[in-house]
């Protein structure tokens, strides 16, 4: 069990590319993620770093500091890593 002080770390958004941001979110113990333009989806925790989608063939990697939130997400999907930094509010 991924601890909720753990998603808190997690939570905010993330870009890729300026048309494809990760929209992390904590919802009742789940971490949900949003996609421009897609439907947001629960994520599964592999690890405290790692967590799957189970609608398509994709993964996250956290990319986390000593301390604070993540600074960054890796995409793993069809043999590719993509990295999205985290945005400032």
């Amino acid at each position: 069990m991924i601890s909720a002080e753990h998603r808190a770390r997690l939570v905010g958004k993330y870009k890729l590319r300026p048309d494809f941001i990760f929209d992390v979110q904590e919802q009742d113990g789940r971490l949900m993620v949003g996609i421009t333009n897609q439907q947001t989806q629960e994520v599964f925790p592999d690890s405290a770093t790692h967590w799957s989608y189970r609608s398509v063939k994709a993964t996250l990697e956290c990319k986390l500091r000593n301390k604070g939130p993540a600074k960054s997400l890796v995409l793993h999907q069809n043999g590719k890593k993509q990295t999205a930094k985290r945005m400032k509010k």
